[in-house]
């Protein structure tokens, strides 16, 4: 079973210099509706697209050749950091971000999802592809797309890459090794 992974196109959307922790917030949904910018065509001979609940999943999922079989679930929706906050000055967007990450990689009750609740949702999820036994497309979110490839890697499956980051429009082949 093949498994192309494929992180979204780049996001048209300038993300502010300063910020509070409710202004950053409301940027990430201002991000979350913004169309996406840069795309090339993609061709993979799998048949079935995975998308998340999110637009710029479904618009890269556009730029696939041929005829495919999208279907979206939540289950690989980017994690969602949002939650609470002490501080009550602007910092950076990139510095909201590094907090935001770091109560999630610590399971803080602070943030709405942990990388707990994100491991259960990419085992969830590869159950449901391993049962169909096809090859198969996942387009998804950057942080998300880390945790699944991380799962896989240790479930056996061979292509994944050493990064803590992935490029927008960036994909890897992953295959189950039997």
């Amino acid at each position: 079973m093949k498994v192309i992974l494929i992180r979204h196109f780049k996001v048209d959307h300038p993300w502010k210099n300063s910020c509070s922790y409710q202004e950053f917030l409301e940027d990430i949904a201002t991000y979350n509706i913004k169309p996406v910018i840069e795309p090339k065509e993609l061709d993979f001979p799998a048949e079935k697209v995975y998308i998340s609940t999110l637009p710029r999943t479904e618009a890269t999922a556009k730029f696939l050749k041929g005829n495919k079989t999208i279907i979206k679930t939540a289950l690989i929706d980017e994690v969602d950091f949002s939650g609470r906050s002490r501080i009550k000055f602007s910092l950076s967007n990139s510095l909201w971000y590094l907090i935001a990450a770091l109560k999630w990689q610590f399971n803080s009750r602070r943030v709405n999802e942990t990388i707990r609740h994100t491991r259960n949702r990419a085992a969830e999820f590869l159950k449901l592809i391993e049962e169909k036994n096809e090859d198969c497309i996942v387009v998804s979110h950057g942080m998300f797309l880390l945790v699944l490839m991380n799962l896989m890697t240790n479930k056996g499956y061979s292509g994944g890459v050493k990064t803590n980051r992935l490029a927008n429009g960036q994909v890897i082949e992953m295959e189950k090794v039997i």
